[in-house]
């Protein structure tokens, strides 16, 4: 999804597995009317006020890319935003995304996306097995074209999962917008399947080496540790 706010002058660009959907959720009535209520599952609004993208509301992207254009829909691109508000709006407003220490997002996006495969692991070398084969497959998102545009990262402001509380106090300060931490939604959780197992523990070299590899953009301009 995507987030843009007229009145407060913000674009928010959504990642996986960074508690985005919870951000939007937060952030999400600083773009729209008055009587606007926010759900988890919602349809693509345009107003005066912003633009709220379609969020687990079922949407056929046509397969000519030009066809693409005006259409507000989950995880679009920074380009494609860029395009879409125009480009000198793109370049006025703040630019905020949610980021998360790569090595953790993987773990947690191999167990959302691989549900089946975490629960019917006995043990935890077969869990880990497994998500050592979804690493190496590299078929999980990157988020590189949330963030970057031509290779330029085109971020203001990012959001850690790691202390998104206080980060998204911040920001709803600096923006005068009423946001209560406390009440944030939890959605997608993984802790059924996951539990306690630490991180670095999921890994060995290879697989670390094709996280560094396909995750760099957040290394770079985030400041991760370069290993679990």
């Amino acid at each position: 999804m995507v987030l843009v706010s007229h009145s407060h002058r913000f674009i928010f660009m959504k990642t996986s597995k960074t508690a985005g959907t919870s951000v939007e959720m937060a952030l999400e009535h600083a773009c729209a009317p008055d009587g606007h209520v926010v759900a988890e599952k919602t349809p693509a609004c345009i107003s005066e006020q912003g633009i709220i993208g379609s969020r687990l509301s079922p949407i056929k992207l046509p397969r000519q890319p030009a066809l693409v254009k005006g259409m507000w829909y989950n995880h679009k691109s920074a380009k494609e935003i860029r395009d879409d508000l125009g480009a000198e709006r793109f370049a006025q407003y703040l630019k905020i995304t949610t980021v998360r220490n790569p090595f953790d997002r993987c773990v947690s996006a191999f167990h959302w996306l691989r549900k089946p495969d975490a629960a019917k692991a006995k043990t935890f070398a077969e869990l880990r097995q497994k998500f050592q084969e979804f690493i190496l497959a590299e078929k999980w998102k990157t988020d590189k074209h949330n963030a970057l545009i031509n290779g330029e990262f085109i971020i203001d402001r990012t959001l850690r999962f790691e202390s998104l509380k206080p980060d998204l106090a911040k920001l709803a300060s600096d923006l005068n917008i009423a946001v209560n931490t406390n009440a944030m939604p939890h959605t997608k959780s993984t802790h059924k399947t996951r539990k306690d197992y630490a991180v670095a523990d999921y890994y060995n070299q290879a697989c670390i080496d094709v996280v560094r590899r396909r995750s760099d953009w957040v290394f770079e301009y985030c400041d991760y540790p370069d290993h679990p």
